[in-house]
């Protein structure tokens, strides 16, 4: 595995594996959903944990509905400080002002000392009456976790065995492939070459492309997508295998502490069936990064994946005039 930007750490086994899935050119047909984590989280999401943002109550939620979940670890800090810290002290400066005005110290020490008594206390009360207003506004969003459909993706490829990503939310649709985005909406078609811009959209897109990138995004030297190799001893990225007995998955996590050190990379999980196909696709990367995880969900492989694509887009779309310019050995 090469990736020029990243220190790459990867085991024998890993290494297979990850060669395994880039050297996979079946047509997919993917649904995505989008699950939350808490605000402002850097740790890195375990992944028994990552699963489990996509499972309700102990059995799997279907047809993508909007559901509830427990109380989550990442954010008893948030609400220990929210909720307990900032009120305790409030009330300790409030318990020691009383205390100084009954006993009538206030009035027998320095004036500037009863002022800064009296200021900082107003300043504890009005931090903690925002901080509660603001923790109250944002409780479903940190408190309740929630996924909720995110658009379809197709993954087809052409005759030469390069990628090209459909995603599609019925409103708006982007193509991926090779050094372009397509952009299209209301029927209007936006090119982006931008180096930068095209990265992101393989780590949201096709985030396989990470345990290879510069075989999809070789120009981006001059940007500042991740660290040069030296630069930042630490940042690199280590891929493991975890074998169970329903499952091989692949797992690129950012390690030591190195999460600072590259460009909206956060983890990557994929997740195997015995016959080493694609199941599962658990990614905090690209524009998700450092608050959603997506899991995109294979519906379909093999042929009927444009079949399905067909029956998803109209025959108006523009869509079809970014996919008739690239050859798919005439199945589109």
């Amino acid at each position: 595995m090469k990736a020029p930007l990243f220190d790459l750490n990867i085991s024998d086994e890993a290494k297979v594996l990850s060669e395994i899935i880039l050297a996979d050119e079946q047509p997919k047909h993917c649904v995505r959903r989008l699950a939350y984590q808490s605000v402002g989280t850097n740790s890195m999401v375990p992944d028994h944990t990552a699963r489990e943002f996509f499972v309700g109550d102990g059995f799997e939620i279907k047809n993508n509905v909007r559901v509830k979940k427990k109380f989550r670890q990442p954010v008893y800090s948030t609400a220990a400080l929210h909720f307990f810290g900032m009120p305790a002290v409030f009330l300790l400066l409030t318990g020691v002002l009383i205390y100084y005005l009954v006993s009538g110290t206030v009035y027998d020490s320095n004036r500037l000392s009863a002022v800064l008594i009296i200021g900082f206390a107003a300043l504890i009360a009005l931090a903690g009456c925002i901080s509660f207003t603001a923790l109250w506004l944002r409780r479903n969003k940190l408190f309740d976790s929630k996924y909720t459909y995110l658009d379809d993706l197709f993954i087809l490829f052409d005759d030469e065995g390069n990628p090209c990503c459909v995603c599609t939310d019925g409103k708006s649709a982007r193509v991926l492939y090779k050094q372009t985005v397509y952009k299209i909406a209301e029927n209007k078609i936006k090119t982006v070459t931008n180096p930068m811009r095209v990265y992101m959209e393989y780590l949201n897109l096709f985030p396989q492309s990470l345990l290879d990138m510069s075989a999809f995004v070789p120009d981006r030297k001059k940007h500042v997508l991740a660290a040069e190799p030296g630069t930042h001893p630490r940042s690199h990225i280590s891929v493991v295998v975890n074998e169970t007995d329903k499952r091989i998955s692949l797992s690129a996590n950012l390690s030591d502490g190195s999460q600072g050190c590259l460009n909206r990379v956060h983890k990557l999980l994929i997740d195997l069936d015995k016959d080493y196909s694609i199941q599962d696709t658990y990614s905090c990367m690209g524009n998700y990064y450092p608050y959603g995880i997506t899991l995109a969900s294979v519906r379909e492989r093999g042929e009927g994946v444009y079949k399905e694509l067909k029956n998803s887009l109209s025959k108006k779309s523009p869509v079809w005039n970014v996919l008739g310019g690239i050859n798919f050995n005439g199945k589109i």
